[in-house]
């Protein structure tokens, strides 16, 4: 009889110890984080939208989680457009650990691969204006509830304006860059490597006829490098050759507008540029010929 109730005893104590695991478990090893992203005038995504216009149009949102030490991706990437509700703020459950938590803001319907945190890149090779948000997180039972992130340009740009007429059959324009890259680095910052990378802009035919255009090439950056060579050619609509022109020694930096000014289609190659720097905004400084 003693060996009895001392046996019902251990039993009634291992299931309490079990209900005790179960309690400290998930629950207790789980936390909750809103984030509301900024942008870099620090205002938030959704107030932007509704109240004051953003200098600059972000209308993809995305959140990506990385273990930290694998930076295998924990779970799937959250994805908003300005069209979503709460545009800017984002919710996450997250057990105990440590992580990396990447936010990208970028123009353009082409969406962000984001796989691993070390080799980010778009669809299509395309670099949009881009801006992003590195944060290591370690979760606990004393890690903020709210946090807020600020996003900062991640990339570099060329910029050509051109003045004087543009010909009644110019149809697309192909900007060729030698160095920069088409992947990023959310962990380092930069570029993991150099490649040389083209983008035919096919939305320019607009333009056939008139007397200006300005088109952007975006670029990631390697740490190193702080000068580019670029090669532009125009084609008509039947794929012909209209003009090219090379851009050799264009000084590039992240945040940075390099912008070369002048009449693209002249017979003459004299041109000028102007560099715009800024932790902020693009703040062009144009100079003219």
């Amino acid at each position: 009889m003693k060996k009895t109730l001392l046996s019902l005893l251990a039993v009634v104590c291992m299931l309490g110890a079990c209900r005790s695991d179960e309690n400290e478990g998930p629950s207790a090893g789980q936390t909750s984080i809103t984030f509301q992203v900024m942008n870099y005038s620090q205002e938030p995504m959704g107030e932007v939208r509704a109240v004051v216009k953003s200098v600059e149009d972000l209308p993809h949102l995305d959140m990506a989680v990385y273990d930290a030490a694998t930076h295998e991706r924990v779970g799937e990437v959250v994805r908003q457009t300005d069209a979503s509700q709460d545009f800017g703020t984002f919710s996450v459950s997250l057990p105990y650990g440590d992580y990396v938590v990447v936010f990208l803001g970028y123009e353009n319907r082409r969406l962000a691969l984001l796989d691993n945190p070390c080799d980010i890149s778009f669809e299509e090779d395309y670099v949009p204006n881009c801006f992003c948000h590195t944060l290591p997180l370690k979760v606990d039972a004393n890690t903020e509830r709210q946090q807020s992130v600020v996003l900062t340009r991640c990339v570099a740009a060329f910029t050509l304006k051109t003045v004087g007429d543009i010909p009644a059959d110019f149809s697309t324009l192909t900007i060729s860059g030698q160095g920069g890259s088409g992947h990023f680095n959310a962990l380092t910052g930069f570029a993991p490597v150099a490649a040389d990378r083209s983008w035919t802009y096919t939305s320019v035919a607009s333009f056939a006829g008139k007397t200006s255009m300005e088109v952007d090439y975006y670029t990631f950056l390697p740490a190193e490098q702080t000068v580019m060579q670029f090669s532009v050619s125009a084609y008509d609509v039947k794929g012909s050759l209209l003009k090219d022109r090379n851009f050799p020694d264009v000084p590039m930096q992240i945040n940075q507008r390099s912008r070369f000014t002048g009449n693209f289609f002249a017979t003459t190659e004299s041109q000028s540029f102007s560099i715009s720097l800024g932790n902020t905004e693009w703040s062009p400084k144009d100079f003219s010929f």
